[in-house]
């Protein structure tokens, strides 16, 4: 599977979150770094985006020597990023396609340009299979699409694309409500209790997880349960290894045998 994406030191988040998730799963990650950022479990201080020809050259040097079952974007960090492996991406139909619209860490730090929502709209949405944004992510997405108030229906249908929605930050509901919105389908939601604490690379876990699904050859229902079980358990089994938010421990035994 090949995942784009940035790089934590801490490994909660990023290309190490993608690789844990992706092995837990039974599923070999080719990752390619799009940026080196400083952050932690408390935050994120700063981050270099990668050169885009260099992250166009790590894909080409992965699509020559292996096949791909599906593909995983995060942290793009600039429109030029999302440009080269959109073009790249376009060049490869029908290999499922996730979308993590990485543009912010879990406390509100910035992890891309401001211009490039605008880019990933109109050049890497219309080749994904699923989004996953969060609720400030989708937020987002829809007042560049234009959308004063924001319908993930309304969004996914605009943007042509199915639209796994995590409900975490909405605090007024007892329960995490995950939806699908899928076009031409009823919504479907799942209600998960809600753990103790912030977690930092829960949304990195899940749309790896939801990829390794499709990877298999899962439906996209199958595969947005297994995901959700998945990150679900990891976060219940989290780790206490930094002095801020818990880190998904997505090893953990109680993670990958459900």
């Amino acid at each position: 599977m090949l995942v784009i994406g940035g790089n934590d030191p801490v490994g909660g988040a990023g290309l190490c979150a993608d690789i844990q998730a992706l092995a837990g799963l039974g599923c070999h990650a080719a990752p390619v770094v799009t940026a080196v950022t400083r952050q932690n479990s408390c935050g994120v201080s700063g981050y270099m985006a990668i050169d885009a020809d260099l992250i166009g050259e790590q894909i080409a040097c992965v699509l020559d020597d292996i096949s791909v079952a599906a593909i995983k974007t995060g942290m793009l960090a600039s429109s030029a990023t999302v440009e080269r492996v959109s073009a790249l991406i376009a060049e490869m139909p029908g290999i499922p396609l996730i979308v993590d619209p990485v543009l912010a860490s879990n406390m509100g730090n910035k992890l891309s340009e401001r211009s490039l929502v605008d880019t990933m709209l109109e050049r890497l949405v219309p080749l994904a299979s699923i989004l996953t944004p969060n609720i400030p992510e989708l937020q987002t997405l829809a007042a560049s699409n234009g959308q004063d108030n924001v319908n993930p229906g309304q969004l996914s249908s605009d943007l042509d694309a199915d639209i796994l929605l995590t409900g975490t930050h909405d605090k007024k509901t007892e329960k995490v409500i995950n939806s699908l919105h899928r076009i031409g389908h009823d919504v479907l939601e799942w209600q998960w209790n809600r753990l103790p604490g912030e977690y930092h690379g829960s949304g990195c876990t899940l749309a790896s997880a939801l990829a390794a699904g499709l990877a298999h050859g899962f439906d996209k229902v199958s595969a947005a349960e297994q995901a959700q079980e998945y990150t679900w358990q990891a976060l219940k089994h989290g780790l206490d290894a930094g002095r801020c938010q818990r880190l998904p421990n997505r090893i953990a035994r109680q993670a990958i045998n459900r």
